[in-house]
């Protein structure tokens, strides 16, 4: 058993998924990995973000660790084993080529919210892995 793979964008919506993941992991004694994956190549392509927020690719991995750092302190005393990974790539392949290589029992992830009109044009990931996963994905809405 791996566990429960747990995807952490940011603190924003991800309340509702970690209690859910406690919970889960607690009643059948999992371990929790949080994953933040950073898309190097929409970042390269969209390069605002280097010259409005002044960082580079180096950076990415700062950012990803304090991302999953914050993350982690939420499971602090709530009796889960809990790990962090930071991965690059595409959001939705990356998280579920991880779930079927290490053959996590579970992929918890939220749903963001995004608007119609993003969805429709860009997809989500949350639809992506619901759709393209093999290993069982619970969304939290």
């Amino acid at each position: 058993m791996a566990g429960i793979l747990l995807p952490v964008a940011d603190m924003k919506y991800d309340k509702k998924a970690f209690d859910t993941a406690i919970e889960i992991a607690q009643k059948l004694n999992l371990k929790i990995t949080l994953i933040n994956v950073q898309n190097i190549d929409e970042m390269e392509r969209c390069k605002i973000y280097e010259e409005y927020f002044m960082i580079k690719d180096a950076d990415f991995e700062h950012i990803s660790k304090k991302i999953l750092e914050n993350a982690k302190t939420f499971f602090e005393g709530k009796d889960v084993e809990v790990d962090i990974k930071t991965e690059y790539g595409d959001p939705a392949e990356t998280i579920i080529d991880m779930a079927e290589k290490q053959e996590f029992d579970y992929v918890i992830i939220n749903s963001h919210r995004i608007d119609s009109k993003k969805r429709f044009l860009l997809g989500s990931v949350t639809n992506k892995v619901v759709h393209h996963a093999t290993r069982p994905v619970l969304v939290i809405k």
